[in-house]
């Protein structure tokens, strides 16, 4: 095996969903002497000539098969590869949704993976039985800041009103960049790696996302109507177009309706009084902090229901309006409302069971037992001016094609498929924003002020880039 330095690089996509979890995981690796690159995903791949003399461990939020091509670029600088799935937790179901996200390649390139949950390790191992020598179930980071956040969250709710929640997570059918361009994100993800059957039971899964939005439309100025004193949240997805929502509450009146954009979803969910959701990995969220969480049902078809996954069995369902407005009002009697028991969870998420209930540190321990390590110092270098030079010139071609696109779009309505979204600068934004080293150092200092305190440097390697190591480790 080949010895590695002590570098764990940990690129992010999603920051208000993946950037807590990320840093609680760096903290852990600091905490025994690992120097810890942090950054978008972004920015990290358009900076690896600085760690060409930094041999580490990327530490991947998915190695779909459509980026193989990423994983390759990685190797080619000696770097080794472990992966946890962002969406592990609630993966699309059967064999079409694990091709979706794994293929014999992707995960031959991959030196360790990490699972949330039993069944999330079985789902993949169905299909893919070479994963059974270099796989752990551990749990996400993801879940240890919200069980974090349980335990230190005291604050008491702003106002006297009842407050719901609305998780739409239509990040397909109202993606910021529009229907076009998340089906070909999908295609791209998948690549060749299913067959006409998967790829029409994913096309339903798109369908479903196209169903459930037309469906939010309608019901949510229902909740409004039949709530006038709530506080109503509206959470969009992370990829959802913002201001399509921002003119849906302006245009149908809704008063009572404030939406929130670009922040965590812990930001809302434990003042929350209810949680009102469709098929989202949040329930999960919801039933950690004991909200009590609904997800509507309308009828549709058969096919289109059967790419619904298992968070149905841990929310109340409403089949119909009558049932989901008696159910919100439920919910205000959280005695009365029938709320999911962590031991349900155990099966998906590991780390909610007490015999593993770190993932942080059940990662740092599978990492440190499967790897060699190196006493060879190495340090960031510069970047390499030909890479400098090459992402200036990328960023100019995007840029250019990115002016042709809007002008296209404003003048016709229309845009070609060569040319780039013209809300491309707003999708970077939304999932990517930029932090400076002030807003990073005060995340870091509010995850981590709860554990016993480690005198941790935090430092800015570039734009996005960050650097998190002990001031003075004693090997």
């Amino acid at each position: 095996m080949k010895k590695i330095n002590k570098h764990l690089f940990i690129p992010v996509e999603i920051f208000d969903r993946e950037l807590g979890g990320a840093i609680l995981l760096a903290e852990e690796a600091a905490s025994r002497g690992w120097s810890v690159i942090l950054g978008a995903k972004q920015a990290v791949f358009q900076n690896m000539s600085r760690f060409r003399d930094t041999k580490g461990i990327f530490f991947l939020k998915s190695i779909v098969p459509g980026e193989v091509f990423k994983q390759n670029e990685i190797i080619s600088y000696g770097h080794s590869i472990v992966s946890l799935d962002v969406e592990g937790l609630v993966p699309s179901n059967g064999e079409s949704g694990v091709r979706l996200r794994y293929s014999s390649e992707s995960i031959q390139k991959t030196d360790l993976l990490f699972f949330w949950g039993r069944n999330h390790y079985n789902e993949v191992f169905k299909y893919y039985p070479i994963i059974a020598d270099k796989s752990f179930i551990t749990g996400s980071p993801i879940i240890d800041e919200i069980k974090q956040k349980k335990i230190s969250d005291n604050s008491s709710k702003v106002s006297i009103n009842k407050k719901i929640l609305i998780g739409t997570s239509c990040g397909f059918a109202n993606h910021i960049n529009g229907l076009e361009f998340s089906k070909k994100m999908t295609q791209n993800a998948y690549s060749n790696n299913v067959d006409n059957n998967q790829i029409v039971e994913l096309e339903n899964e798109m369908d479903l996302d196209i169903f459930i939005f037309e469906y939010w439309k309608n019901i949510i100025p229902l909740i409004s109507h039949s709530f006038p004193d709530a506080d109503i949240v509206l959470r969009p997805h992370p990829s959802e177009n913002y201001d399509y929502w921002k003119s849906f509450v302006r245009l149908n009146r809704l008063i009572n309706i404030r939406i929130d954009f670009g922040t965590s979803i812990l930001n809302e969910l434990p003042s929350s009084d209810v949680y009102i959701h469709f098929n989202s990995t949040s329930a999960i969220t919801a039933a950690i902090l004991n909200i009590p969480t609904i997800m509507p049902i309308p009828t549709m078809d058969e096919v289109l229901e059967s790419r619904i996954t298992y968070v149905k069995n841990i929310s109340q369902l409403a089949r119909n309006s009558r049932e989901l407005i008696d159910l919100i009002s439920l919910s205000f009697e959280k005695k009365k409302f029938i709320q999911t028991s962590l031991e349900e969870l155990y099966p998906y998420c590991e780390n909610l069971n007490d015999s593993c209930n770190n993932a942080s540190k059940a990662i740092m321990n599978s990492i440190e037992s499967n790897f060699e390590f190196s006493d060879d110092s190495s340090i960031i270098r510069r970047q390499k001016i030909g890479e400098l030079i090459l992402n200036f010139l990328r960023k100019s071609k995007f840029f250019f094609l990115w002016i042709l696109s809007s002008l296209s779009y404003h003048f016709t309505g229309k845009i070609s498929s060569k040319l780039p979204p013209h809300n491309a600068y707003k999708s970077a934004k939304a999932k990517q924003p930029y932090i400076n080293i002030s807003s990073f150092k005060q995340k870091v200092q509010q995850l981590i002020k709860v554990n016993s305190q480690k005198n941790l440097q935090v430092s800015r390697i570039s734009r996005n880039i960050f650097l998190i190591k002990l001031t003075k480790y004693k090997k």
